[in-house]
């Protein structure tokens, strides 16, 4: 017979010749498995020879020096704090659990001591060259009196620079840290306001007391994203402060936070310093007066949050008032 008119065959007649089993079906992937399952096996008793990295290649394997440097400063100091914190919130608890005639009076010192221990902190942090912020640089910068505080919020340490820098400040603390047994006498004792869940009633009860601490005569620090900014932009305003400072009568005093490069923030932990030193720098904007929206605080957020996202994204934008026209 002539070679070349045998029809051919396919792979799975030829492999059935002689094991009738090869063509139950299921056959050829279980054939097809063994044959990679030999293949690995033959890799590992034979491997390939790998050549050496060059002397580059072996570099960038390390971390940069000065990267490894912060780090191993960064654990050294949230080593420090965990084993001095508890001695000092034993401290402010049992100091803040005795009674008191005049809250707000407690209240105010128990912010100069977190403001000076937080001021300490940036110290600590600029010398051994973690962040570099110096509270000091903001003295003046605020305006007397009553007023409310809007920033963005790109990093960790925003709140810790605001408080070290502003006297008889306040803040909005989230509700799930306001309720833990251990923190409570603190966050009440500083006249902190406990944040809500973002339903209607609890919104209106932030108003109300936030209302409450300014004619008391302190100050505002709220972060109307909600939430750390995420890289590159910023989250929806909400009208919170903004309806604070139109019922209270108050400024709002915008502040634009830039960190660079970012730490500590969402998507860089604390103990993964980068290579550079961070600096962190909040630039104070002219105070925004109510009377001039009319005390409408949506006119207000949305003036405000387009100068905010403008300046932190490095965009052109202005604040003003709405137009008669609307626009």
């Amino acid at each position: 017979m002539n070679p070349a008119n045998v029809p051919a065959q396919s792979g799975g007649a030829l492999a059935s010749r002689g094991r009738p089993w090869a063509t139950l079906p299921g056959a050829t992937a279980l054939g097809r498995l063994a044959r990679m399952s030999n293949e690995a096996g033959h890799r590992a008793a034979h491997p390939e020879p790998v050549a050496d990295p060059s002397p580059g290649e072996a570099r960038h394997r390390w971390r940069n020096p000065g990267q490894l440097w912060r780090t191993a400063l960064a654990t050294c100091v949230v080593a420090v704090y965990t084993v001095m914190a508890p001695f000092g919130y034993a401290l402010f608890m049992a100091w803040l659990m005795l009674p008191t005639r005049d809250p707000n009076r407690r209240g105010r010192r128990v912010q100069a001591i977190v403001r000076r221990a937080f001021g300490l902190m940036h110290d600590v942090l600029r010398w051994c060259g973690l962040l570099e912020f110096d509270h000091r640089s903001l003295r003046g910068r605020f305006p007397d009196g009553p007023f409310v505080i809007v920033a963005n919020h790109p990093t960790l340490p925003d709140s810790s620079a605001l408080f070290a820098s502003v006297t008889d400040l306040c803040a909005v603390v989230r509700a799930d840290l306001y309720r833990k047994a251990w923190l409570r006498p603190l966050v009440e004792g500083a006249r902190h306001l406990e944040g809500g869940r973002g339903n209607p009633l609890d919104a209106a009860r932030v108003v109300e007391a936030g209302v409450a601490r300014l004619n008391d005569g302190f100050r505002l620090m709220m972060f109307p994203e909600g939430s750390r900014s995420p890289p590159g932009d910023l989250r929806p305003f909400r009208r919170s402060a903004f309806e604070i400072a139109c019922r209270a009568r108050v400024p709002v005093v915008p502040v634009v936070i830039r960190c660079r490069p970012v730490w500590i923030s969402k998507e860089v932990p604390l103990l993964r310093p980068p290579a550079q030193r961070p600096v962190l720098t909040l630039d104070v904007l002219d105070p925004v007066d109510p009377a001039d929206f009319g005390y409408d605080s949506r006119g207000m957020l949305q003036a405000i949050e387009r100068r905010l996202r403008g300046l932190a994204l490095d965009q052109d934008a202005s604040i003003a008032p709405p137009r008669a026209d609307g626009r």
